[in-house]
């Protein structure tokens, strides 16, 4: 397997002779928590696959590469020069779901099946080189959470972790919806937005799991399954939809109402786990920490590669360290926020 695993020397030549190529190419900022990275990439790649959902988090920078922990060049094409080579690895290490991943000297490479993109991160030198084949082929959920898997790898040594799951509160605290997919969290999300409550996130979010935990905001949307689109009548035309494409859900880019929200962070105070009843009303209850950690990590670990011992070891801290409650959900979505507001004045 080793001499199908390309060079260290030969991706950056490729990358190299490829940025040359790219005239409108910047370099931008993007925030990871208190983890600042470094992008340079093509302003249309960034209009139309990054700053729709990231767009609290990713600033345009005319700068040097200043104070930023990691670099990450991009380049676009199916006729890029050599890249074919470079991919020769793909087919032969090791899967975790759509992701597969070969180590390296320096660092590991990573490719994405669903959306065919390919990277290659030098841990030593803290760059990351990534080549997508083609916009057009990207999944539908990189569109409304991209490069999850990248931004996961870049914080796992530290105390951040991304998260699958919701976010809602205010400046002072708010709480962490959990769940599988289908549990409700995301119609839960978006039924405290409507109610003025602060959103970062209804799927996924960045914990810094330190002493005093607190949710970042990675993305500005929210998604929400078909059949649950009438619920939320005054804002489904805003949804953006391929409707028929697999793996396709409404997608809502909440970039403007969330610019007026003055903070993309705050603590936790509470980890909520949101469960469908069919019932009308709302009600709440305190459940234990392992029913957090069965809530958070299984569906964490199952959409994020290379998911060690020290990502299992944070979802268990941060399980451990705040109170957890069961949200019943009521039809009646007015009931969400006002359960949600009473279990944060309770903790």
């Amino acid at each position: 397997m080793e001499h199908d695993v390309p060079s260290d020397s030969e991706i950056r030549a490729a990358f190299a002779a490829t940025g040359k190529s790219w005239n409108n190419s910047h370099h931008y900022h993007l925030h990871l928590g208190s983890l600042a990275v470094g992008l340079n990439a093509p302003d249309e790649l960034v209009r139309q696959w990054l700053l729709p959902a990231c767009s609290r988090i990713l600033v345009a920078d005319p700068c040097s590469y200043e104070n930023i922990e990691w670099r990450v060049s991009f380049a676009v094409g199916r006729d890029i020069p050599n890249m074919a080579s470079l991919c020769r690895w793909i087919g032969r290490g090791l899967k975790t779901g759509i992701y597969e991943t070969v180590e390296t000297a320096s660092g590991l490479l990573l490719y994405e099946h669903s959306s065919r993109f390919w990277l290659h991160m030098d841990c030593q030198e803290r760059e990351v080189h990534l080549w997508l084949a083609d916009t057009e082929a990207l999944a539908p959920w990189e569109h409304a959470a991209p490069l999850k898997s990248l931004w996961h790898l870049m914080v796992r040594k530290a105390s951040l972790q991304v998260v699958h799951g919701g976010a809602v509160g205010y400046a002072a605290g708010g709480a962490m919806l959990l769940g599988a997919g289908g549990a409700g969290k995301s119609t839960a999300a978006l039924a405290c937005f409507r109610a003025g409550l602060g959103y970062l996130a209804d799927d996924y979010c960045l914990v810094d799991t330190s002493s005093q935990p607190v949710v970042h905001q990675l993305y500005t949307t929210a998604k929400l399954r078909p059949e649950n689109l009438h619920r939320f009548e005054e804002i489904r035309r805003e949804f953006n939809w391929q409707e028929g494409r697999p793996g396709a859900k409404p997608t809502l880019f909440l970039e403007k109402p969330c610019a007026r929200q003055p903070y993309t962070s705050f603590p936790v105070r509470a980890l909520i786990l949101p469960k469908v009843t069919g019932l009308s009303e709302t009600t709440w209850a305190r459940c234990s920490a392992t029913q957090a950690w069965r809530a958070l990590a299984p569906s964490t670990l199952a959409q994020l590669p290379l998911c060690g011992e020290e990502t299992f070891a944070k979802l268990t801290s941060l399980t451990r360290k705040l109170p957890a409650f069961v949200l019943n959900s009521g039809t009646n979505l007015r009931g969400i926020p006002h359960a949600i507001n009473q279990i944060l004045a309770s903790v």
